[in-house]
């Protein structure tokens, strides 16, 4: 789908994160229920049922428990939608997953 809200898409945004930047994220382990992890994220960003429900089952077909594989199933989400401008804003959320502060994180990976 389309450019994110600033105008980056996520491959770029990836590309310039740093080499430590992106251990960090494969590194943020999902450590409690997925399905709940999915939950707490969608309440954070403001994401419908049947969102959450497709960013579930990328997370899921993706195989990757960490943040990148969150982010990765949010911005796959995007391309299931039908509207182009929520599809925006989709793939301008999973962009913010690699920016989650520190505790944020922490309170999805460990989510029951």
């Amino acid at each position: 789908m389309g450019a994110e809200a600033n105008g980056q898409s996520v491959a770029e945004l990836w590309c310039q994160t740093t080499a430590e930047d992106q251990v960090i994220l494969h590194e943020r382990k999902i450590e409690g229920n997925p399905v709940t992890a999915v939950e707490v994220l969608g309440d954070k960003l403001n994401v419908n049922q049947e969102e959450r429900s497709g960013i579930l089952t990328h997370l899921i077909q993706g195989g990757d428990l960490t943040a990148y594989g969150m982010m990765n199933a949010v911005t796959r989400t995007s391309q299931d939608v039908e509207s182009y401008d929520r599809a925006t804003e989709l793939e301008a959320m999973g962009s913010q997953v690699l920016s989650l502060p520190k505790a944020t994180w922490r309170e999805i990976a460990v989510a029951r």
